[in-house]
């Protein structure tokens, strides 16, 4: 459970076959909306707070621009996942995380669970 992988999982509700992932769980989350609007469209942008049922906290910030999207192309965004609260005795490693855009992020995720 020192792995931030095993927290982004749950937060994206990953099936794996990490049995960590069985020990821990969300028990709160806290989103606060940061949307914008710019001249050129709207900027969605929100931070979500998790906590968990051992005592860690991860904050999730997420931006990006409201435009028509294209199916073949995965559109930008910032995804930042950062650990706000560690395991005193058992730090998570690493400590933040970014992704350009989802695809990214699902590429990451699916890379990890193979491990």
């Amino acid at each position: 459970m020192n792995n931030l992988y095993t927290y982004i999982s749950q937060i994206n509700k990953v099936d794996s076959r990490d049995s960590a992932l069985d020990s821990i769980h969300i028990v709160n989350s806290v989103r606060q909306d940061n949307s914008y609007q710019e001249l050129e469209g709207k900027i969605e942008a929100y931070e979500i707070l998790y906590s968990f049922n051992n005592g860690v906290t991860i904050q999730c910030s997420t931006e990006a621009e409201q435009f028509e999207v294209n199916p073949q192309v995965c559109p930008e965004c910032w995804i930042s996942y950062q650990v706000i609260t560690d395991l005193a005795d058992n730090p998570i490693k690493p400590h933040r995380k970014n992704f350009i855009n989802h695809c990214q992020q699902a590429f990451w995720l699916k890379m990890n669970s193979a491990q």
